[in-house]
């Protein structure tokens, strides 16, 4: 979670959008993405029962796959890892996709309660093979709203690239390098006194982010980006095809057959204000969001680039009514641009209704 550098409070909520290619990797997503991969880890774990309990029938043996899990989510829930006890046996051998991190059922449920209590972890589906049981699952969470303090982060990555060589046939790699970095923050306008009243409070939220090669850390975003074909100088009736070994997007090569990472920036806005209503909770929300590229274009060759964008933004406004604690209407007003190579500039707009119950 990002660091709290005070102590102000207020509402924020994870405002409807539907614009996938826009949305930035926000530092608060750090402790999503941790909470995934400790429940990603959790789910390898090998399901240990003393001797005593094992059962030869499919149906006991599928009560205590099932009971397992439940544990878990009562364990996940209450933070209380003695309930593990009665649905497993303490193994400290590092397990094969953590080795090294002598991190074990118990760690990982630890993990998960502290950065999010209310994931569950649903059994959708358990196939039973003598003793070896595999379980088929959904991780359920909670988007209700929570009070945050005001926050502040700052992220960044590097990578290297080594990709086929621009040829029929590759011979070596071609090397490059990515980066990016990103500023994100939560400030608290008007705060919250506690948990049960939100009236009259306001949140911005914003982030900026920019990079080169790092296409894949923005949902589904590559700018129509593709490789170009290989000449065929001798005019083959079947072309010479390169194939290449990364997906499109985050690198191309240029016109002298470089290897070049493909730039991208972006900057996401948000608001959302709870009006001064104790009667009924009734709270609007606005986002703004815009990424662009500044060599898109140039690296495009120009019978390709009919096919690709350089910038394109996104902005919402949304109404939300809590009819109860568990059950959320709301309606939105969606407008997504695209600036293309070509010159032309497509628009979709469109209005989206939702519910939401949570259980």
């Amino acid at each position: 979670m990002p660091s709290q550098v005070s102590h102000p409070r207020s509402v924020s909520r994870a405002p409807a959008i539907e614009m996938s290619r826009l949305r930035t990797v926000l530092l608060l997503g750090t402790a999503l993405l941790g909470v995934l991969a400790g429940t990603a880890l959790l789910l390898s774990v090998v399901i240990e029962v003393p001797a005593t309990v094992r059962a030869d029938s499919f149906a006991e043996n599928e009560a205590i796959a099932r009971r397992f899990y439940a544990t878990v989510n009562d364990a996940v829930r209450t933070g209380d890892l003695s309930l593990l006890d009665q649905v497993t046996v303490r193994n400290t051998d590092p397990m094969s996709a953590t080795a090294g991190t002598r991190c074990d059922v118990r760690c990982r449920v630890s993990a998960l309660h502290q950065l999010a209590p209310d994931v569950r972890l649903q059994v959708d589906d358990v196939l039973v093979d003598g003793d070896r049981v595999a379980a088929r699952l959904t991780i359920q969470g909670n988007d209700r709203p929570e009070i945050v303090p005001l926050s502040l982060g700052i992220s960044g990555l590097w990578r290297h690239f080594a990709v086929s060589e621009y040829r029929e046939v590759p011979r070596r790699p071609m090397k490059a390098t990515g980066w990016g970095a990103a500023a994100n923050a939560i400030v608290p306008v008007l705060a919250a006194s506690d948990a049960s009243d939100f009236t009259n409070c306001l949140t911005l939220t914003g982030e900026v982010s920019m990079g080169s090669g790092v296409a894949d850390r923005y949902s589904l975003l590559t700018g129509g980006a593709m490789f170009p074909a290989l000449a065929n100088p001798q005019g083959l009736a079947i072309p010479p095809l390169f194939i290449p070994n990364i997906d499109s997007g985050l690198v191309t090569y240029d016109a002298e057959e470089n290897l070049k990472t493909i730039n991208w920036r972006a900057l996401v806005l948000g608001a959302q204000y709870y009006l001064p209503i104790s009667a009924v909770r009734i709270w609007v929300t606005g986002l703004y969001a815009r990424v662009e590229s500044d060599n898109l274009k140039e690296l495009t060759p120009l019978t390709n680039q009919g096919g690709i964008f350089t910038k394109a933004q996104y902005m919402d406004g949304s109404v939300f009514v809590g009819i109860t604690p568990d059950l959320h209407i709301g309606a939105s007003l969606q407008v997504t641009e695209q600036w293309r190579a070509s010159g032309s500039q497509p628009r979709n707009t469109r209005v989206h209704v939702a519910t939401n119950l949570f259980f």
